[in-house]
């Protein structure tokens, strides 16, 4: 039911996502839905942890993936940029959006939000050798990075890809200048001179 919760979301949005069509898509019947997810609050909640969770154990298992030679700053953007998109990412576009007016589901997305971002910040952690004065600066650069390909992909998601791509291509540069702004060797960084 999670699934097909996400491809309707991803597909219809919120507001057209109900559960008589998730029921439908997951071949289950209403009976066990309800038992399950008495509302449709319930079970967009549960989506979302599941979509949230799914997301960060992608990303954490690309990272584990990656030779010492792929394991750059910059590769780590693409790793980024290559996660968002696709219907997981318009699922979680559109849950997102409705959070904004729905009362219900503002605290859950903003909970899950907090801890995707924690997540993230942990897995780049283990990978990346932040250290010295970078230490305290790399979370808030990451997020900075994440939100700025978020944008980069909605205007994807639009169709606008020339300006998505010039979007990532700006924040690979402004990376990369940063850290060597900041005085220190490159390679500390990860970053292949």
């Amino acid at each position: 039911m999670l699934d097909a919760t996400i491809a309707s979301l991803s597909e219809l949005g919120y507001s057209r996502t109900s559960t008589t069509e998730i029921v439908r898509r997951a071949g289950v019947s209403r009976g066990a839905q309800v038992h399950h997810y008495p509302t449709k609050a319930e079970l967009v909640a549960a989506a979302i942890t599941h979509l949230f969770h799914e997301q960060a154990n992608d990303v954490a298992n690309r990272l584990e993936t990656m030779s010492d030679e792929e394991l750059d700053t910059l590769d780590g953007i693409d790793l980024l940029w290559g996660a968002l998109g696709g219907p997981t990412y318009r699922a979680a576009l559109a849950l997102a959006a409705a959070s904004i007016t729905d009362e219900e589901l503002k605290p859950v997305v903003t909970k899950l939000l907090r801890e995707f971002d924690e997540t993230l910040v942990t897995n780049f952690g283990k990978y990346f050798n932040f250290n010295g004065e970078f230490e305290s600066f790399w979370p808030i650069g990451l997020r900075f990075a994440f939100s700025t390909l978020s944008s980069a992909a909605l205007y994807r998601e639009l169709g606008l890809e020339d300006r998505a791509e010039e979007i990532v291509t700006v924040l690979k540069a402004m990376t990369s200048m940063t850290i060597k702004q900041m005085g220190k060797n490159s390679r500390q960084f990860g970053i292949q001179s």
